[in-house]
């Protein structure tokens, strides 16, 4: 038997789509039932074009989503407490079980591993299928600023990664933080007739 923490490590750094059904199984009951959770958690946070039917994003006709909710549950996973130990790790040594020796899981995210360069990575999770192809999500932090990109439907493993370098590049460079106080936020307001 393996413990949470090797089944998140599992999901985080090998895709491993086994650990993500007995995760489900083990926090819902059942696949269905943990997808129906999942749907539910979607739409409470805005991700009102998404469908999942399985943990692991396996390819169904009802399973769906857009770069937009992605990244709408990224935020949401990013405040999560122990988001960043397993999906911003570059390896982990899953210790021996029962049925197995100890393994060592290491990342081929190109990100991680510092193959592609990505200034202030906090974390990205790669993902493919026939069907979606190669898919990215990605999050970094630059001079307090968090942004995260997604991309999907690339049909060559390293148009993801520099099409996520594009966006940060254009993110982080073309906008800055300001603060702005009631006060002005008001007179705008009033200037505008829109009070």
């Amino acid at each position: 038997a393996i413990t949470a923490e090797d089944a998140l490590y599992a999901i985080a750094l090998s895709s491993a789509n086994d650990a993500a059904v007995v995760l489900a199984e083990a926090v819902s009951g059942s696949v269905e039932a943990f997808s129906e959770r999942m749907n539910q958690e979607a739409k409470e946070i805005g991700a009102f074009n998404s469908n999942f039917v399985n943990p692991n994003g396996l390819p169904s006709q009802q399973h769906y989503t857009t770069a937009y909710d992605m990244a709408l549950i990224t935020r949401r996973a990013l405040q999560q407490p122990d988001f960043l130990r397993y999906f911003g790790s570059g390896a982990y040594e899953m210790p021996a079980t029962n049925l197995s020796a100890a393994r060592s899981l290491v990342s081929k995210n190109q990100f991680i591993d510092g193959e592609q360069s990505c200034p202030g990575l906090l974390f990205s999770k790669t993902g493919w299928t026939s069907s979606a192809q190669g898919t990215l999500v990605t999050a970094a932090k630059r001079q307090g600023t968090t942004l995260i990109a997604v991309t999907l439907k690339s049909p060559l493993l390293t148009d993801k990664y520099f099409d996520t370098q594009k966006l940060f590049d254009y993110g982080f460079d073309s906008f800055y933080r300001v603060t702005v106080d009631d006060d002005f936020v008001l007179a705008q307001l009033r200037e505008q007739g829109m009070n």
